[in-house]
């Protein structure tokens, strides 16, 4: 049996909670009572298009929500969509915190050479030690 050719999304949009999902939609002109696209084993995906800044191009482009942080969660999530779509960009779109005044609203915020993961922690006697584990881009 010859597989079915997936889907070609030129950028996927993932966001972790509601609330990120409604904010991605909204920017991609999908009402929040569009029903989604695909579902596929319960990872929901709504499909939309925009234009290129040529004007004349068109891309196609799926916006999805994993549900919860972590990241076993957005790999797996990840995983799912790679599989589901065959994907030319793919963002993590949402909520993020810094220090005040650093970044605004609507700033875009990107690595240049480390991500640290300040979430995994290792409880001890005295209490939780956090490990921000560092991960390198290349």
């Amino acid at each position: 049996m010859i597989p079915k050719p997936k889907p070609r999304a030129d950028i996927a949009i993932v966001t972790v909670i509601e609330t990120e999902l409604a904010a991605a939609k909204l920017a991609y002109g999908i009402k929040p009572t569009d029903k989604e696209s695909r579902d596929v084993d319960g990872l929901r995906y709504w499909e939309t298009t925009a234009r290129g800044m040529d004007a004349g191009s068109e891309l196609t482009i799926v916006v999805t929500m994993v549900g919860e942080a972590r990241n076993v969660q957005m790999t797996n999530a990840c995983h799912r969509l790679f599989n589901t779509y065959e994907v030319g960009a793919c963002f993590l779109v949402g909520i993020a915190a810094s220090l005040k005044d650093y970044v605004g609203l609507g700033d875009v915020v990107a690595a240049e050479d480390m991500v640290l993961d300040y979430e995994g922690q290792r409880l001890e006697p005295t209490g939780a030690k956090r490990r921000p584990k560092p991960y390198t881009l290349n």
